[in-house]
C-alpha cells in the first residue's frame, strides 16, 4: 500500500477546480472579445489575443510546480475572476457592453449576459483618459529651403493682418511701367485707384464714365469707372481691368484697393512668416468676371406674344467700353427663366438676338437681367 506523494495530484480536487474554472474562463474570454469588438479589432486577432490572455498566464505560472494540476485549476479560477473584477478600472463603464457583445458570440442572450454582469463584483471605475496635449509643429523656415511647385508664384507684402499691401505693376507709354502699392482687400469687388495715380499713368477719366456705389470707411460714395490696360500681378499678365476712381480708398501708403477682379484669378495662400503671398493661377473656365463687365453693359429685352401663343424675345446688349466683350448671357424672367447668349460684341457696339421661347411659355409680365459675361 503506497502513500500519496506531492507529484501524484488528487484527481477529484483537480476535476472540481477545472469544472469551476471552465465557465469563468469562458466569461473572461467573452469579456475580452467583447471589448475587442468594440475597438474593432479583426476577428482572428481578437480570438487569439483574448484566449491567450486568459489561458496562458495560469499555465505558465504552474509549469514547474510539483502540484501542477491543482495550481492550474486554481489559476484558471482566480485569473478570470481578476480579469472580470478589474476590467472597469481599465475600461470605465464598458464592462456590461463588453460582456453582452462577447457572450453573444457564444449564443448567450443579452438579457442573460446583463444578469451575469450584475452578479459579479466590480472594482471602482477608472478615470476616463486625459487628452494628450498637442505638440506644436516647428517650421524652420530660416533653415529649410522651400520646394514650391513650378506653377506657384510668390509676391511680398508689407504690413500684416487686414493691412497687407502688395505691388501691382502697370505698364504705360509702351516702354515704362510703375509699381503701385495696393491694399490686399478680399472684400472689394473692384480694384480702386486715386485720381492722382491715374493721371500719373496718363489715364483720363471721362465725365460720362459709368458709375458704381462703393462702401468706404466714410460711408457710401459714387465712383466713376475706367479701364486700365497692361496690368501685371506677381509677374503674371492680368491684361485690362476695370478700376473705380476712389480718393477715399487711398492714403500715403497705398494707391487704392486690390479687388476681386484681380485676386479671383488666383488661389491665394498667405505665408505670414515670410510675409509673402503664394499664388496659383486658376483655370480660365473658373474665373468669373461678371461683376467687372456688368458696369460696362446695358441690357434690355422686348417680349412679343403672337396669336397662337408663340412668344418671341428680342434681347439687346450694348457694350459701353472700349474693349471687346466675348460673351454675354442674358436671363429672361417670365413665369419661368430662359437664357440666351450673345457673343463678340465690339467696343461701343450693340448686338441683338431674337429667340423663341418654348411652347406654353407665359411672358405677359417679364424682366431681363445679366446672368454671366466675360471679356
Amino acid at each position: 500500500m503506497s502513500a500519496s506523494t506531492p507529484d501524484q495530484p488528487l484527481p477529484k480536487v483537480s476535476l472540481v477546480l477545472f469544472c469551476m474554472a471552465l465557465p469563468l474562463c469562458l466569461l473572461a474570454i467573452g469579456l475580452l472579445m467583447g471589448i475587442g469588438l468594440i475597438r474593432q479589432i479583426s476577428l482572428g486577432w481578437n480570438i487569439f489575443l483574448s484566449t491567450s490572455v486568459v489561458l496562458v498566464p495560469p499555465l505558465a505560472f504552474s509549469i514547474s510546480s510539483v502540484v501542477r494540476s491543482q495550481l492550474v485549476g486554481l489559476g484558471y479560477c482566480i485569473w478570470p475572476l481578476l480579469i472580470v473584477y478589474c476590467f472597469p478600472m481599465y475600461f470605465p463603464n464598458e464592462r456590461a457592453t463588453a460582456i453582452t457583445s462577447g457572450l453573444a458570440m457564444f449564443s448567450v442572450s443579452p438579457v442573460v449576459a446583463m444578469e451575469i454582469d450584475k452578479g459579479f463584483p466590480r472594482a471602482p471605475n477608472g478615470r476616463e483618459p486625459l487628452p494628450i496635449a498637442n505638440v506644436p509643429e516647428v517650421k524652420l523656415y530660416d533653415k529649410v529651403e522651400r520646394d514650391l511647385p513650378d506653377d506657384v508664384l510668390t509676391i511680398p507684402f508689407e504690413g500684416e493682418g487686414s493691412s497687407m499691401t502688395v505691388p501691382l505693376t502697370i505698364a504705360f507709354n509702351e516702354e515704362e511701367e510703375e509699381d503701385v502699392w495696393m491694399l490686399f482687400d478680399t472684400g472689394a469687388s473692384l480694384t480702386t485707384l486715386d485720381q492722382a495715380t491715374l493721371l500719373s499713368l496718363g489715364i483720363n477719366i471721362p465725365a460720362d464714365a459709368p458709375e458704381v456705389t462703393l462702401q468706404t470707411a466714410n460711408g457710401e460714395t459714387r465712383a466713376r469707372l475706367v479701364l486700365v490696360e497692361n496690368v501685371w500681378f506677381a509677374g503674371t499678365e492680368v491684361g485690362t481691368i476695370t478700376v473705380a476712381v476712389c480718393d477715399a480708398c487711398a492714403d500715403h501708403n497705398k494707391a487704392g484697393l486690390l479687388g476681386l477682379n484681380v485676386t479671383s484669378r488666383f488661389l491665394v495662400t498667405v505665408d505670414a512668416h515670410r510675409k509673402e503671398l503664394l499664388l496659383k493661377s486658376r483655370p480660365s473656365n473658373e474665373i468669373d468676371l461678371t461683376h467687372e463687365v456688368r458696369s460696362w453693359l446695358h441690357v434690355e429685352a422686348t417680349a412679343t406674344q403672337w396669336p397662337g401663343g408663340r412668344v418671341e424675345v428680342e434681347a439687346i446688349v450694348q457694350n459701353k467700353s472700349m474693349k471687346p466683350i466675348q460673351s454675354v448671357s442674358v436671363e429672361i424672367r417670365c413665369r419661368e427663366s430662359y437664357y440666351t447668349t450673345l457673343q463678340d460684341i465690339g467696343p461701343q457696339r450693340k448686338k441683338r438676338a431674337v429667340v423663341m421661347l418654348p411652347d406654353g411659355a407665359k411672358c405677359d409680365v417679364y424682366a431681363v437681367g445679366l446672368r454671366k459675361a466675360s471679356w
